[in-house]
């Protein structure tokens, strides 16, 4: 992956054409759409934020105080390692549960999510990661094969102990696979 390569632009979201169904006025068009505006707007200022408190860029890409516009992005060069694959496994999950919520204004402040994502990223994913890796690292097409990953991870889940296996346990098989699956097609650009 290219490090210009942009992640998230905020104009992407705020200049896109809405289609309101009628009976609504021109106000309550303007009205929705600023609020749309100021929820994207939010969102990408909350979830920079995260990435930079927990030290997953590699620069200071927004401060306290600055204004988020439509020309605010993030780039996959802004992101460390790290921070890349949590963006991968937790902020667009996060983006998810937010575009699925009844009331996204009121929600997007609240990084509760983000914080347990990023605490099962630090305590399980990675470390399955980094044990997962050097069973792998040199087969680029075992790291780009959902099918040729999956039993080499239950081999290494099999061999985990204590919290960690009792993390794995819980969740299904698929989703730790679809996850390690992405960190190791993110690993094999690089290679």
């Amino acid at each position: 992956m290219t490090n210009d390569r942009v992640l998230e632009k905020v104009g992407w979201l705020t200049q896109i054409k809405t289609i309101y169904i009628p009976p609504i006025t021109q106000e309550e068009v303007e009205r929705l759409k600023s609020q749309h505006d100021a929820y994207i707007r939010e969102m990408f200022r909350v979830g920079v934020m995260f990435l930079q408190e927990n030290g997953m860029t590699v620069r200071t890409v927004l401060r306290e105080g600055d204004i988020v516009d439509d020309g605010s992005q993030l780039t996959a060069g802004d992101l460390t390692e790290d921070g890349m694959r949590f963006y991968v496994a937790g902020i667009t999950k996060w983006h998810q549960k937010l575009d699925r919520s009844a009331n996204r204004t009121k929600i997007v402040a609240d990084t509760s999510f983000l914080e347990k994502r990023y605490r099962e990223y630090v305590d399980y994913e990675l470390p399955l990661f980094r044990k997962l890796l050097p069973e792998v690292a040199g087969d680029k097409k075992m790291l780009e094969s959902r099918t040729r990953l999956k039993p080499v991870i239950e081999s290494v889940i099999a061999g985990l102990d204590g919290n960690m296996k009792e993390f794995f346990a819980k969740r299904s098989i698929k989703a730790t696979v679809d996850t390690m699956y992405v960190f190791c097609y993110q690993y094999s650009l690089s290679m």
